[in-house]
C-alpha cells in the first residue's frame, strides 16, 4: 500500500534521511522514534506529499506519489499534525461533517468516536472555545470519520490527558487490526511498545534510519544512546514489560553536575 525507495528528503540544507528504503504494511503500526530534530516530522510530511524529496520516491498503491493527484491522496491517507487554525468559526459538529463529506456529504456523524472520545457534550461548542486536549480528540474522530486507509500521525498523545492517551492507543490498535496502515511520531517509549510493530529510529548525528521490528529494536541497547539518558527496564508480575527513564536519578545527576562545574 505505502512503500518508500532510496528515499532522500532534508530539512533546510541538512539531509535528515538519506537514501531510505521501507515497506509500511497494511494493517501494522510503524512508529518513528528518535530526538528533537533528527527528521521524524520532516519523514511523515514526505509520505503525504507536503515535503519536496531530494531523490528516491514515494509509491502509494504501487504508484509514484507523484502521479497522484491531491484528492486522490486526500481520499487515501488522512494527516494528523499541528491543530489547524480554529478561527473559521467552525462548531465540534461542523468539523466533524467536513470531515464526513468524501463518505457521505455530511449526512450524520458515525457514532463509535463520538462515544470513544466522549464528544457528545462538545458538538455545539466553538472551536475556539475547547482546550488543546479536547481538540486533540476532536482531530482524532475526524481521522475515524474520513476511514482512509492510511493514516499519518505527527505526536497524537500531544495534549491529551493519560485516560484518552490509552485510549487513541486502542484505537489505533484496532484501526490495524482492521486493516489500517498506521504511521505514528512518538516520543513515549512504553506507548511506542503498546503500539508499535515495527520502528525507525532517527539519529540526530546522521541522516540513515535504522529499522526493524518493535520486539527487537526497542531495547535499552539502543535507545538508551539514541536519547542519550540512562532508561530502566521494568517488568511486571503478568510478564509485562517497558523501558522507563528515572527521572530522579537523571535530575539528581544533572544538578550534581552542575554543581561540580560552579564550584
Amino acid at each position: 500500500m505505502l512503500r518508500i525507495e532510496q528515499l532522500t528528503v532534508c530539512h533546510g540544507s541538512r539531509s535528515v534521511v538519506e537514501s531510505l528504503s521501507f515497506d509500511f504494511p497494511v494493517g501494522s503500526v510503524s512508529v518513528l522514534l528518535g530526538p528533537n530534530g533528527a527528521g521524524k516530522s520532516t519523514l511523515l510530511q514526505s509520505l503525504i506529499g507536503l515535503q519536496p524529496m531530494k531523490s528516491g520516491d514515494v509509491f502509494l498503491q504501487g504508484r509514484s506519489l507523484q502521479r497522484w493527484s491531491r484528492q486522490e491522496i486526500c481520499h487515501r491517507m488522512a494527516w494528523q499534525g499541528a491543530m489547524p487554525d480554529v478561527a473559521f468559526g467552525l462548531t465540534v459538529r461542523q468539523r466533524l461533517q467536513l470531515a464526513c463529506l468524501p463518505l457521505n456529504n455530511g449526512q450524520g456523524l458515525p457514532e463509535e468516536p463520538l462515544h470513544l472520545l466522549e464528544l457528545h457534550g462538545l458538538l455545539d461548542r466553538d472551536l475556539a472555545q475547547l482546550s488543546s486536549g479536547e481538540r486533540q480528540r476532536i482531530e482524532i474522530a475526524a481521522m475515524v470519520v474520513r476511514d482512509c486507509p492510511i493514516w499519518l500521525l505527527d505526536e497524537p498523545a500531544t495534549h491529551l490527558d493519560l485516560k484518552y492517551q490509552v485510549v487513541l492507543l486502542a484505537l489505533l490498535r484496532r484501526q490495524a487490526a482492521a486493516g489500517k496502515t498506521i504511521v505514528c511520531v512518538l516520543h513515549d517509549l512504553q506507548q511506542a511498545q503498546a503500539l508499535a510493530d515495527q520502528v525507525l529510529l532517527f539519529s540526530p548525528t546522521h541522516s540513515r534510519v535504522e529499522h526493524g521490528s518493535a520486539e527487537k529494536w526497542l531495547t535499552r541497547a539502543r535507545m538508551e544512546p539514541l536519547y542519550q539518558t540512562t532508561l530502566h527496564h521494568w517488568r511486571d508480575a503478568h510478564g509485562g514489560h517497558c523501558l522507563l527513564p528515572d527521572y530522579g536519578s537523571e535530575m539528581r545527576s544533572m544538578m550534581e553536575s552542575e554543581d561540580e562545574s560552579t564550584r
